[in-house]
């Protein structure tokens, strides 16, 4: 019985959070104590497209992508899911149970800006690497009053950070399965139009996980940031 009431604590906790702000403006508290943390690209450069800015906390402990909305990759579903956008794969970077793809229509992941487009592929180093990531990691994603927890499960081009899986862009509050007139099955290929916070954990995990497993250790990871932060004060 006390374990019971210790593990219902437990769960209150993470769920309040250590602080009584909204996740929203939580996020932009740390961004607010943030530096940047620049990476150079194969052609020399550091402008990213779509101009997402990208921040390393205060604590060194997490980066912050802040971009202006939340793209749609549907890698790893099914063929139908995948249907309705030309860029899709089958495959996915951070394999799956039994070496399955990570299935973008069931788990909540992020894309890691890697080196698939990259000018030049023999100098590019991953961005995703020049930060201190991996296949694996975990994060925090916040839009609006909406927040989720997500992992690294795939990898892009080199200069695009901001792209989210059909299940997190549900849990966000987008559903993209069944927009597309006449063709119920597949998932419009549609941004979230909306101010998109990924808050990634280097460092945190390398292995693909289950979506109770993502919402309870990216969690923890959440809740101990803003705890150190209210501490800092």
């Amino acid at each position: 019985m006390r374990k019971l009431g210790l593990t219902l604590t437990l769960i209150t906790l993470w769920a309040a959070g250590p602080t009584h702000a909204g996740p929203l403006e939580d996020v932009q508290r740390l961004v607010a104590k943030a530096s940047a943390a620049p990476v150079t690209f194969s052609d020399g450069t550091s402008q990213w497209i779509g101009n997402p800015f990208v921040y390393r906390t205060s604590n060194g402990k997490a980066i912050i992508v802040k971009a202006a909305d939340l793209k749609l990759d549907t890698d790893g579903a099914s063929k139908e899911i995948r249907a309705c956008d030309n860029t899709s794969a089958a495959g996915t970077a951070l394999p799956g149970p039994k070496g399955k793809p990570t299935d973008a229509n069931i788990t909540p992941y992020f894309v890691l800006p890697g080196c698939a487009d990259a000018a030049n592929k023999a100098a590019c180093k991953a961005p995703y690497k020049q930060l201190g990531m991996q296949l694996g990691d975990l994060a925090t994603v916040i839009s609006g009053d909406k927040i989720a927890f997500a992992i690294a499960a795939d990898s892009g081009p080199e200069k695009k950070f901001g792209e989210g899986s059909i299940q997190l862009h549900r849990q966000l509050g987008h559903e993209v399965v069944g927009k597309v007139a006449g063709r119920p099955k597949c998932a419009a290929n549609r941004s979230l139009a909306s101010e998109t916070y990924l808050v990634v954990f280097p460092g945190s995990n390398k292995t693909w996980l289950p979506n109770d497993r993502i919402q309870q250790e990216a969690g923890a990871l959440w809740n101990g940031l803003l705890s150190e932060e209210a501490e800092a004060k």
